[in-house]
Formats: C-alpha cells, sequence, structure tokens
C-alpha cells in the first residue's frame, strides 16, 4: 500500500532552517565538491604556477603549462559555482513515475523548498497531507522513491494556497506550477513523488540512471 492511500495528516518528516531535513545531506554532497573546487581553484594553480616560473625557461611549454592551470581552475570555479547554487537556488520539483511529454521540465520550486517547514504547518492546520509526506527519497542516490496519486497533494495545494499571502507572489506562483504539473499527472494516471534539486539541467547519464522522468 503507498502512502498516499493512507490519511496522513501529520508530517513525518523534520526540517533543517525551513527546508526539508534531506537538504542538509544535500549541502554535504554539494560540501564534498567545494572542498575539491578549493584545490582545483587554489593549492593547484597556485602551485603549479610556482613550478612554471621556476621550472623551464622553453615558452611553448610555459604556455602549455599556463593553459592548463586555467582549465584546472576554471573546472574548480564551476564546482564553487555549482555549491553556490546548491545553497541558495535548491528546489522542490515534481517527479514522474512515467514521462508527461512536456517540452520543458519544472522550471520553478525554489519558495516550495525554502518554505517547506510553513507549508506542512499550514496544511497541518487545514487538516491535509503535508507536501513532505510526498518526498524526499532519490532513486539517483539509491533511495527506494514511493510512488503517490497526483490527487492528494491537489487537495493538499487547494487547502493551503488560500493562507498564503497575495503579496507572497513567488510562493503562489511555486504552488500554481506545482499544481498545473500535477493536474497534467492526475489527467493521465501517472503517479509522482517530490524530490530535491539543485540543478534544472538532466544529464544523459542521469537520466539512464533514473526510474521516473521531470518531463
Amino acid at each position: 500500500m503507498s502512502a498516499s492511500s493512507t490519511d496522513v495528516t501529520k508530517s513525518r518528516f523534520s526540517y533543517w532552517r525551513g527546508y526539508p531535513e534531506r537538504f542538509r545531506d544535500v549541502l554535504r554532497e554539494e560540501g564534498k565538491r567545494a572542498a575539491i573546487a578549493v584545490g582545483l581553484l587554489v593549492v593547484l594553480p597556485g602551485g603549479g604556477a610556482l613550478a612554471w616560473f621556476l621550472g623551464s625557461a622553453w615558452l611553448p611549454l610555459k604556455i602549455l603549462f599556463g593553459l592548463l592551470l586555467l582549465a584546472i581552475a576554471g573546472f574548480g570555479a564551476f564546482l564553487c559555482t555549482r555549491t553556490i547554487r546548491a545553497l541558495v537556488f535548491v528546489r522542490i520539483v515534481p517527479y514522474f513515475e512515467k514521462s508527461l511529454g512536456d517540452a520543458q521540465p519544472f522550471a520553478a520550486g525554489v519558495e516550495l523548498a525554502r518554505r517547506a517547514e510553513r507549508l506542512d504547518r499550514l496544511a497541518t492546520e487545514a487538516g491535509a497531507t503535508p507536501l513532505s509526506n510526498f518526498g524526499f527519497n532519490d532513486d539517483f542516490v539509491g533511495q527506494a522513491v514511493t510512488w503517490h496519486e497526483p490527487a492528494l497533494a491537489l487537495a493538499t495545494i487547494r487547502a493551503v494556497l488560500p493562507k498564503v499571502a497575495e503579496t507572497e507572489l513567488a510562493l503562489r506562483r511555486d504552488l500554481e506550477l506545482l499544481s498545473e504539473a500535477l493536474n497534467r499527472a492526475a489527467a493521465r494516471r501517472i503517479r509522482f513523488a517530490l524530490l530535491l534539486r539543485t540543478t534544472h539541467a538532466v544529464s544523459d547519464a542521469e537520466k539512464e540512471k533514473r526510474l521516473g522522468s521531470f518531463v
């Protein structure tokens, strides 16, 4: 029996700074990349530059070595940028058991993640199932995903949306876009789960490993 067939009105999840608890794990994973980035961005180019100045006087070799150092530093900068994005732009997105056939993935969700604890509290107060009950296990990292019927999450959004102030445009937009995506899934009888994401793009390697689809 899936969790969606049970009348759950109390969240089973804990939070970290208002985000779902899994955000801490996401940052830990990104932190490992950041440590590598610091080495690539600072230590290796710094030591390499010293070796460049003290090494061979043959100009072509120095140019080649300099380009290699720039490439290493560039990759380190990329990893640093990714870590910053993970900290600032982590999102909650719908993940579908089968493809919806949409051209573009869900492009919102920053406010859903940032306000997760508050949204769950509003849902509980309204007697609806908290959104966190629909996530956040990720099959890409070896966790078992529980699929849910969209109807229960749509009922949660209908219960929560009137309690969100009209001035909270970003949060209301995220809820409305999530509702639209779940309505399309419901029309096609496709189940879903919620995931935490730090990127928009999905690589070919990730597509091959995943059981479900973001589009």
